[in-house]
């Protein structure tokens, strides 16, 4: 079995749908959405996990150093401890099947 490759909802798409949905315009939806980008990415940099509930969660998750080889020119790299940004959706998005 084939991978599939679908296609991604972009920015601007969002911004138009919404704008459809709620009947309003386009500049509205953009200025709206902008300030919820910047509340997630504001309270992610302070460390704190962010629950949207019927979504998921994003949450920092840290990973100690390790060794690991580089693909490229096969050799081995020290990767410094770090934390790193995960997503984990609800379950209703878990069960979801794409049509």
């Amino acid at each position: 079995m084939g991978v599939v490759k679908y296609e991604s909802m972009t920015h601007s798409e969002l911004v138009r749908m919404v704008a459809q949905l709620v009947d309003t315009d386009k500049e509205d939806v953009e200025d709206v959405l902008s300030m919820v980008i910047a509340v997630l990415i504001g309270r992610l940099r302070t460390g704190e996990d962010v629950k949207i509930r019927g979504l998921g969660t994003f949450h920092w998750q840290f990973r100690k150093k390790s060794r690991r080889k580089n693909p490229k020119t096969q050799q081995w790299v020290e990767v410094k401890e770090r934390y790193t940004l995960k997503f984990r959706p609800v379950q209703k998005l878990k069960d979801m099947e794409i049509k």
